[in-house]
């Protein structure tokens, strides 16, 4: 399946937060969440999460962990 992804984001709490809607090729949308949150050892946190309708909140989508790699 393929997604397109809108979004606009800011700095909240030391993290990068973008906010929108994921769309499908079908039509269909769900409001969309990403979150990258940098760590005290120098890796990053990058957390999607897309709205549940039915329950009423995000449910995870992706959840990675970027590190440096040494040279």
């Amino acid at each position: 399946m393929h997604y397109s992804i809108g979004v606009v984001g800011a700095i909240e709490q030391s993290a990068m937060v973008l906010l929108g809607n994921v769309y499908d090729f079908s039509g269909s949308s769900a409001k969309f969440r990403g979150t990258w949150t940098p760590d005290s050892d120098g890796s990053v946190r990058q957390f999607f999460e897309q709205y549940n309708e039915e329950s009423k909140s995000g449910d995870a989508w992706f959840n990675g962990r970027y590190v440096r790699k040494k040279l």
